[in-house]
């Protein structure tokens, strides 16, 4: 089935399903996938009937999300529901910390790709660290859930003098770098208006230094080969960010959210809900970001 137009004539094929609010981490800059409220979880079957309607609907993409969705006990079950529902590609974003022992049964169950949150070699701010993703890193590349990809938050004063080194580590496991913009989560965010690095300058850096470039159709996002290693700059603040976005979010609680910014959520009723969901997509004014 074809996918969904939104009423800006955006196609929907993307899903975003959180299946937790937990995490096993506290980073600051977490935005918690647009949602503040901590709720119960929705239960598998739950689970099972919304991405397989989706999935009819057209969706064919899905990334696993959370909180940190390994902390969910039938995460494997969660992965093997989404391959039997038809999507062609199915990944799952993670702090890497419990990655070690279940990359295997992931790649078992039909995962085929994993975004590793690594921020720094080491830091007392983030405590997304090497040391802490490493045996995660290594398993995933093990289990064939390539390419990789390194999610590295560019903090001021905490990490952006580590990006050549976290290119390097990209590089010796075959991995993308993703350099990824921080955003408010907050009116009043201290540790945004600290820390925050725009990302323009940077992209003009790895623009000289790259001996390829490309633009990814979705979000605009811009990818650049240095070194061997590909880097990608996901920046919220791009003109084009919003204006390219595919993707349709589920919270952790069950409810359909069209964007991260939206302030909507469409609690599951059956295929309706999809329906006012699409209509409640827009193009913000200003952008807050979604990655």
């Amino acid at each position: 089935m074809t996918a969904p137009l939104d009423p800006l004539g955006r196609r929907l094929t993307h899903l975003r399903l959180s299946v937790t609010q937990r995490c096993d981490l506290a980073c600051v800059y977490c935005h918690r996938e647009g949602s503040s409220e901590t709720g119960p979880e929705m239960s598998l079957a739950t689970l099972t009937e919304i991405v397989t309607r989706l999935a009819a609907c057209g969706l064919s993409k899905v990334k696993i999300t959370g909180g940190e969705p390994l902390v969910r006990a039938d995460i494997i079950d969660v992965v093997a529901v989404l391959r039997d529902a038809g999507y062609s590609d199915v990944s799952l974003t993670t702090n890497g910390t419990r990655l070690a022992r279940l990359a295997g049964p992931l790649r078992a169950a039909g995962l085929r790709r994993v975004n590793i949150g690594c921020d720094s070699l080491s830091s007392s701010v983030t405590p997304k660290t090497l040391a802490r993703v490493l045996p995660g890193l290594e398993a995933a590349v093990a289990a064939g859930l390539t390419p990789v990809k390194l999610n590295m938050v560019v903090l001021r004063d905490v990490n952006e003098h580590e990006i050549d080194d976290l290119l390097a580590l990209a590089g010796r496991y075959g991995a993308i770098l993703q350099l990824i913009e921080l955003i408010a989560t907050s009116d009043d965010d201290a540790f945004f208006r600290q820390h925050h690095v725009p990302l323009a300058p940077l992209r003009d850096h790895l623009a000289v230094r790259a001996t390829a470039h490309r633009v990814r159709e979705l979000q605009g996002r811009e990818q650049f080969d240095v070194e061997g290693t590909t880097v990608e700059i996901v920046s919220p603040f791009h003109r084009s960010f919003c204006g390219n976005c595919t993707k349709l979010r589920v919270t952790a609680d069950g409810c359909l959210m069209p964007c991260l910014v939206a302030g909507v959520k469409v609690p599951w009723r059956g295929p309706e809900s999809l329906v006012e969901a699409l209509a409640a997509r827009r193009l913000p004014g200003r952008v807050h970001g979604c990655d």
